[in-house]
């Protein structure tokens, strides 16, 4: 998964209206957001012709997410409502390995393509909850792992800065979907060189995300 894949985001910004139709709008939005907090684990099960493993262990998970999209808002009154958000987000950051099961990914970048949006909860026009969910498309950087399909839901609350900024905090949870085929190694019960050795690998867990949001063309 290459970061070329911004480019649906930056599309989904360029083709979306901001123009106002019998009192709804859809606003392109942008959002930057750093994990402030996380925990996470690995389930691996590896296995060689001589012998197996398998284990949940902890792994450290730090990122920066972008988000694209469109907020969809209607009137209410003189004010606008959000209702909902569509678009992706791109995450860049770093994955590693535990220290139990070492697949080489130690400090090495992970992408992460998410697809999906959020629902506001209320029409509170200074705090505003949401739900949220995103399928989420993880490729760690380390060659031994492959691709990881998960699904991330959450929960957060929108304070607003201004009538186009918002900060956000979100606290979420990766549930995996599908395992990562992965490679690794044993040791060898004979006492020689470690045995190269084959399996699956995914991780999940919680993270708590702190951002900003701004919806661009939201001023007449």
């Amino acid at each position: 998964m290459q970061r070329s894949l911004l480019l649906p985001g930056l599309v989904s910004i360029l083709l979306a209206s901001c123009a106002s139709n019998g009192g709804t709008r859809w606003e392109p939005t942008v959002g930057l957001g750093l994990q402030t907090w996380g925990n996470h684990s690995e389930e691996v099960q590896l296995s060689s012709a001589e012998t197996a493993l398998a284990g949940r262990a902890s792994v450290d998970r730090d990122v920066a997410e972008l988000t694209f999209g469109v907020t969809h808002s209607t009137a209410a009154g003189e004010a606008l409502r959000k209702d909902w958000f569509a678009g992706v987000k791109l995450a860049l950051g770093e994955l590693d390995s535990s220290d139990r099961f070492n697949f080489g990914g130690d400090g090495e970048n992970v992408d992460e393509l998410a697809l999906g949006g959020m629902v506001y909860l209320t029409d509170n026009a200074t705090w505003t909850p949401y739900a949220s969910a995103w399928g989420v498309f993880t490729n760690p950087a380390s060659p031994n792992l492959d691709t990881q399909t998960s699904l991330a839901l959450g929960t957060g609350v929108e304070l607003a800065m201004g009538p186009q900024f918002a900060l956000y905090s979100e606290l979420n949870y990766l549930v995996p979907l599908s395992d990562s085929d992965a490679k690794g190694t044993l040791p060898n019960l004979a006492g020689d060189a470690d045995l190269p050795a084959s399996g699956t690998r995914d991780y999940s867990g919680l993270a708590l995300m702190f951002g900003i949001r701004a919806r661009i063309g939201l001023t007449e």
